[in-house]
């Protein structure tokens, strides 16, 4: 579609919507869509998630990139394992009446890349700073500033992964015998954040539609060089 001023003659070409998320164009409206459904789905508590406006972290869980290798090849699997066992980590955890003794509510990003756009894959997590306990009430967490220990997170969510990376390691595509990755997996020092929580839901849900609708290669990462020909050199 074009349009035309009708005092200079110049002309504007607007092309229509695709519809997908990642376009620069479309994005915004796909965004806006999104964090309007999530709000829906929000309780009025606490939560627990990154947030780089306010400063305050969340609950992140990332993947060792010792790992990269085999993800690259075996893409599904491992988000699979990733996101899996990031639930069951904050699951077991969260049960623990010296943490919360309850379920908490989530909300799982997955990212497989950093601001660098190198590949690094991650789980965001959105968590209610709270849960649902067995007698289907609700509990507080028995810290103020975070719901599980940093410490605790970490080993149970590697005893997670590996668990569950065993059960599918027959019929991944590799060669590395599994002995090999365990052995340096259990020398790594996991990587898991969980910090303290925020009441502004409404930061933290344009935070994550950021995450969901994007693109890794934005305007601003792009910068344009000019090329002169060859034999061709600027003056002065």
């Amino acid at each position: 579609m074009a349009y035309e001023c009708k005092g200079c003659g110049k002309r504007r070409y607007v092309y229509f919507s695709c519809g997908n998320s990642q376009c620069p164009k479309c994005q915004g409206i796909k965004r806006l869509q999104w964090q309007d459904k999530l709000a829906n789905r929000m309780l009025k508590v606490p939560y627990q998630h990154t947030c780089p406006v306010t400063k305050w972290l969340g609950v992140v869980f990332t993947m060792p990139h010792r790992l990269n290798s085999l993800a690259k090849h075996n893409p599904g699997d491992l988000y699979n394992i990733l996101m899996r066992s990031a639930w069951s980590s904050l699951k077991e955890c969260a049960n623990d009446t010296a943490n919360l003794g309850g379920l908490p509510g989530v909300v799982m990003v997955l990212h497989t890349f950093g601001s660098d756009l190198k590949y690094h894959v991650h789980a965001h997590c959105l968590v209610t700073f709270g849960g649902i306990n067995t007698n289907e009430e609700w509990c507080w967490p028995k810290r103020k500033k975070k719901i599980i220990p940093f410490r605790q997170m970490r080993r149970v969510f590697r005893t997670h992964f590996l668990s569950q990376l065993k059960k599918v390691y027959p019929v991944l595509n590799t060669r590395e015998p599994l002995s090999d990755i365990n052995e340096s997996l259990m020398k790594k020092q996991w990587c898991v954040h969980a910090e303290r929580p925020t009441t502004d839901t409404k930061v933290i849900e344009e935070y994550l539609g950021r995450y969901i609708c994007r693109i890794g290669l934005s305007k601003k990462k792009i910068h344009y060089d000019q090329v002169h020909p060859v034999g061709c050199y600027p003056t002065g």
